[in-house]
């Protein structure tokens, strides 16, 4: 699995929190941190301490530009699985799913070694490998031929 971090998103100076490549296929993932908080999600709706959100709303347009974004730079299609990764800064995370939103998968820190694991094979090592390399560049992100950057790998 590779993981850019810090992907840019735009001109905007907005980023995707981490990129997420490898055999499973392509994440995207925000983090979210609500220290103390509590998160509860059903279908279409994600409250954080009782207060609506923008959260998943956001999260799917940004997979949406992500892959459309990937898929020209690679000149195949890249399917990307956005996800939303929930830090209430508490040993067991206080984030309730009484149904999941059909576009974004919700997790808590402790869901995550797991969900990669686990994940089917859906890509091979050369898509891996082409997707990872244009994924590196924040002229992939931005359109920039200006730009200068390259994403950490974590």
């Amino acid at each position: 699995w590779h993981i850019p971090q810090g992907v840019p998103a735009g001109r905007r100076g907005t980023d995707i929190d981490h990129v997420v490549i490898g055999w499973g296929g392509v994440y995207k993932l925000n983090t979210k941190t609500h220290p103390g908080g509590r998160a509860s999600v059903v279908d279409r709706r994600l409250m954080v301490n009782a207060k609506p959100t923008h959260y998943l709303r956001n999260s799917q347009h940004e997979a949406e530009r992500a892959g459309r974004l990937l898929s020209q730079a690679v000149g195949f299609a890249v399917p990307i699985q956005s996800a939303l990764v929930f830090l209430t800064g508490t040993r067991i995370p206080n984030v309730t799913i009484k149904q999941n939103p059909p576009d974004v998968r919700i997790y808590d820190r402790t869901d995550i070694p797991g969900v990669f694991k686990r994940a089917p094979h859906r890509i091979d090592d050369e898509q891996i490998a082409a997707i990872y390399e244009v994924a590196r560049r924040c002229t992939t992100w931005t359109g920039s031929r200006a730009c200068t950057c390259t994403a950490a790998d974590g």
